[in-house]
């Protein structure tokens, strides 16, 4: 159960987008690196994204809380100021999953990394595997994979390829799962839908949004969570605020993260509207 504090905050008028609450700002002495770090990744959020937690200890007593919630009934109280002594004043600091997840109403990972395996060498076993990587992404945890159980290249299969592309072919499957889970745009970026430009987090399953190969329905919407993003500005006045792993198109026509995107690089955007989109603009990055 949220404590009263939580519960008021959740009634109040969210703060400004970046607007830092004074008892954070005090709490950490004014160093901003320290006050991004534990609002961005750490402090609970409201649904819309309102800042519920400002300082560490409301962290602690939510992590406190959770850890001792499978203790006897009648001792979790106890259990509850043990653990908290222990996480006050950073004495033991768990791993950044759980300081986010523990006690978290959305649904997230207690575990930053899996190792999933391929369970066989077919088709199936190559796609069960993109499912369970899309999924463990989602709650925000990151996955590895061992590519040996799958047949080198050149092998017989029993299908109309004849012969296996071999597991390095493969990658580039694994790897465009772990770059869609990945991206990521922040609420209120406007996506083309067929009644005109629409903030993202309006948009449902089975809406037709345009896209670079045409108007595409929307199969599934994956969860929201936390995320450190950025923000794109051109020289013609658009900006874009995204994760590092959110792909562009950037001359000459390759696809790349936000991550690796320079001051003076050219991107490509949509624009437009309806039937009439141009599908590429080209857009010079200034800051």
């Amino acid at each position: 159960m949220a404590s009263p504090q939580l519960e008021r905050r959740r009634r109040e008028q969210p703060l400004g987008a970046g607007e830092i609450p004074p008892e954070t700002a005090e709490f950490f002495g004014g160093d901003e690196l320290r006050i991004r770090i534990f609002l961005d990744k750490y402090a609970l959020k409201g649904e819309k994204g309102e800042i519920l937690e400002r300082i560490p200890p409301e962290m602690w007593r939510r992590i406190a809380r959770e850890i001792a919630s499978v203790e006897a009934p009648d001792r979790r109280d106890e259990w509850e100021k043990r653990f908290y002594w222990l996480l006050e004043d950073f004495r033991f600091i768990p791993g950044g999953r759980i300081m986010f997840g523990a006690g978290q109403p959305r649904r997230a990972t207690l575990f930053n990394c899996y190792v999933i395996p391929i369970k066989e060498d077919s088709i199936e076993g190559i796609f069960d595997w993109c499912k369970e990587a899309a999924r463990t992404y989602s709650f925000g945890g990151g996955a590895g994979v061992d590519l040996s159980i799958l047949r080198p290249k050149g092998s017989p299969v029993n299908n109309a390829a004849i012969y296996s592309t071999g597991s390095v072919s493969f990658m580039d499957l694994l790897s465009t799962t772990t770059g869609t889970i990945g991206q990521c745009l922040a609420e209120g970026t406007l996506i083309l839908m067929e009644n005109g430009w629409t903030p993202i987090e309006e948009a449902e399953e089975g809406d037709l949004v345009w896209t670079d190969q045409g108007w595409k329905p929307i199969t599934y919407i994956f969860p929201p969570r936390e995320r450190e993003v950025f923000r794109i500005r051109t020289k013609m006045g658009y900006e874009i605020l995204a994760s590092a792993d959110h792909k562009f198109v950037n001359l000459p026509g390759s696809l790349r993260p936000l991550k690796e995107l320079r001051v003076g690089d050219t991107i490509c955007l949509l624009r437009g509207q309806g039937d009439g989109a141009t599908p590429l603009q080209r857009l010079q990055i200034i800051t």
